[in-house]
């Protein structure tokens, strides 16, 4: 939102591209659900990884409304199907014995990172006038994540 408004585009127009994220991730979630169902789900979170790795490194270069629309859909769509994708993976590395103990503590780190991302991307824009480097941390971490579940073993 604040990087929208920085680029001149209204607010009116700033709040719609949250509402997209909000309905992109409710797709995701049906769509990469059943991904992960009918393919496999480790395969799943992997496309998934890639459409948001896509979506941050598309984020650099989104400057005007149609580009940021783009991003909202690609970002909300991965963001939604992850959150899916995260309870049976879980389920099928792991078994059922101590899924909620397991999927509990994965989300509480999560939200530790959801919690810091936006301070230290504040920051960075505080001390640099841009958030493009929060971008790019953000989507190099995209990518780690990607490398990394393709090294994860599964069944």
């Amino acid at each position: 939102y604040p990087h929208a408004v920085d680029l001149g585009i209204s607010e009116a127009t700033a709040t719609n591209f949250l509402a997209t994220i909000g309905g992109a991730s409710i797709i995701g979630r049906f769509v990469m659900g059943s991904a992960g169902d009918r393919i496999d789900n480790k395969l799943s979170i992997i496309a998934d990884l890639i459409v948001l790795s896509m979506a941050m490194l598309w984020l650099l270069v989104a400057n005007e409304v149609w580009m940021l629309y783009l991003f909202t859909a690609l970002y909300g769509f991965a963001h939604g199907g992850l959150f899916t994708l995260l309870s049976p993976m879980i389920a099928e590395m792991f078994g059922l014995r101590s899924h909620g103990e397991i999927f509990g503590t994965i989300f509480f780190i999560g939200q530790i990172g959801a919690s810091i991302g936006p301070v230290v991307v504040g920051y960075i824009f505080d001390v640099t006038g841009s958030y493009q480097l929060g971008f790019i941390l953000i989507g190099i971490a995209s990518i780690i994540a990607t490398l990394i579940m393709t090294g994860i073993k599964t069944k």
